[in-house]
């Protein structure tokens, strides 16, 4: 019977929680396990009055600790019902890895969810029967230490019984530098048991050498029927990298570009974080958060935690407009901690009433292609973000963005400078109104 089809019922159900499996994906608690053991005596009212509300655990009915699991942006998700708009990815690597015995290229931009998308795929893995390994690459890692990593992982069900004493014995012998040919040899006809190694951040490895043994490895996996297959998670780069350097490779590779999540899947990731929270966003909240992230599950969950850290301070029952462009200010003032320069110039350049359309538009398009064409209609903001835009890898006369989280920041400059202007707008008008 076709994997994916033992999968479809699991597939239909994956935004339902279910019980969490040790599996070998370093997925983390949803508390702090200190934070669970400890028993909380309840405040007494002139106690609770007297804490800023920002401090208190929980605030007007809604657990702020809960809230900041609910839209959580700093980590990847630890659950499958957590993970909205991937559904057809999953069942394409499932298909792939299972049923075409294909390895596997997840890609996409920085925040796009590859890391979640994988994690999750390691979850319908291990209900599958498989052996799932996961490894963050270091960017001076070697072949050597990777694939050490997963002989090492592998349980002794994996090596078929038989197999053993020879498996064993090249065990033994083998280098501490060992190549693609060795590691092929001592594992294509020992492990019987399907297994799965996940090579996360797979595009900071800096040593040309490693990637090509990875690759050469990747390719006399197939070609002997191993029982093992290697899923790379990386950026657009790492997988020209590996097809270009190996072309015979590709009939052997599954590519699967994460890119931005539907509209819908957006709604319902809010959704289900208001109904985790118990805190409801106002219609133009949620428009406003929509129209910022772009399809962007980090920047949604950013936006979101923001917002609504905002609205539990101000021990509100609903997350408003004004808690969602507070919380704008506050995701700009983060990420220019860490890019200051993008972030000066956008909240310049959106002060032009007459640029924002384009910025806008400039910042939909790279945010949904990772990438924008350089046409006449978006020439003066082009001119303006000159030195934020770098020249596409991938086509001609096109630009991306030199940091992939950029677009989403530009676009909440953009908001952030309407909503200054509209309230000058309005206090001129009070004004007005009263000198009559």
């Amino acid at each position: 019977m076709s994997i994916l089809v033992k999968a479809a019922s699991w597939l239909t159900s994956l935004f339902r929680e279910s019980k969490p499996r040790v599996i070998n994906l370093p997925y983390n608690p949803p508390r702090d396990e200190e934070d669970a053991r400890t028993e909380r005596r309840p405040l007494a009212p002139d106690e609770e009055s007297s804490i800023p509300a920002s401090k208190l655990s929980v605030n007007n009915g809604v657990d702020r600790r809960t809230v900041l699991q609910a839209f959580d942006a700093s980590r990847p998700i630890s659950g499958r019902s957590q993970l909205f708009g991937r559904q057809r990815e999953i069942e394409a690597l499932l298909l792939a890895v299972f049923d075409y015995h294909q390895h596997a290229v997840v890609y996409g931009a920085r925040g796009s969810g590859k890391t979640s998308v994988a994690r999750v795929f390691g979850d319908f893995a291990d209900q599958c029967g498989a052996v799932v390994l996961y490894f963050p690459c270091q960017p001076e890692a070697n072949f050597a230490q990777l694939m050490g990593a997963l002989i090492d992982g592998l349980p002794p069900t994996a090596i078929a019984p038989q197999e053993r004493p020879i498996f064993n014995s090249r065990l033994q012998n083998l280098p501490a530098h060992f190549g693609p040919s060795s590691f092929v040899d001592l594992v294509a006809q020992a492990v019987a048991r399907p297994v799965v190694l996940i090579l996360d951040e797979f595009d900071r490895i800096t040593d040309d050498k490693t990637k090509t043994d990875i690759a050469v490895a990747m390719k006399l996996l197939s070609d002997t029927h191993a029982a093992i297959r290697i899923m790379l998670v990386g950026i657009a780069s790492s997988v020209s990298d590996i097809l270009d350097a190996h072309p015979s490779l590709r009939r052997h590779i599954a590519v699967t570009r994460i890119g931005r999540i539907e509209p819908t899947s957006v709604k319902a990731l809010i959704a289900n974080g208001e109904a985790v929270t118990g805190l409801p966003f106002s219609e133009e909240a949620r428009s406003i958060v929509e129209r910022v992230s772009m399809g962007s599950p980090y920047h949604v969950r950013l936006l979101c935690r923001q917002a609504a850290l905002k609205a539990y301070n101000r021990r509100a029952s609903e997350v408003s407009s004004t808690d969602v462009r507070a919380g704008l200010a506050e995701v700009v003032e983060l990420w220019a901690a860490t890019n200051p320069a993008d972030a000066n110039r956008f909240l310049s350049v959106a002060l032009d009433p007459f640029l924002q359309p384009e910025l806008e538009k400039i910042a939909r398009e790279a945010a949904m292609k990772d990438q924008f064409a350089a046409d006449s209609s978006s020439s003066n903001a082009l001119a303006m973000l000159r030195d934020s835009v770098v020249p596409s890898a991938h086509a001609e006369g096109y630009w991306a963005f030199a940091d992939s989280l950029a677009p989403q920041f530009l676009v909440a400059a953009t908001v952030l400078a309407e909503s200054d202007a509209a309230q000058i707008r309005h206090q001129e008008g009070s004004l007005d109104v009263a000198a009559q």
